[in-house]
């Protein structure tokens, strides 16, 4: 058995919208909702709004996130954020001092 516990969790998230899936690629969580992403960053707070049309998430992974949405077009565009190209390291040795 778990112990039980007379509170609730010492945070919680007041999302903007109901979201209907999420993605965590850290520090960031990801919420998304038919009309719009909510992207916020869970070490400051900070809160970004991405609007679309029908959004949906296809897939999540450790290096991206897929989701597709309609154009003005109503034509399906499939999109990745890429959260592992800016937190990798680079494999090369640092540049030598002459």
């Amino acid at each position: 058995m778990f112990p039980r516990c007379s509170e609730g969790p010492a945070w919680r998230i007041d999302w903007e919208g109901a979201p209907h899936s999420f993605a965590l690629s850290y520090p960031w969580i990801l919420a998304f909702e038919a009309n719009f992403i909510e992207l916020r960053n869970i070490e400051n707070g900070a809160v970004h709004i991405v609007p679309h049309k029908n959004i949906r998430m296809l897939h999540s992974s450790t290096h991206e996130i897929l989701f597709a949405y309609e154009d003005e077009k109503g034509e399906d565009v499939v999109e990745a954020l890429d959260f592992w190209k800016n937190n990798r390291r680079s494999e090369l040795p640092p540049p030598q001092s002459i």
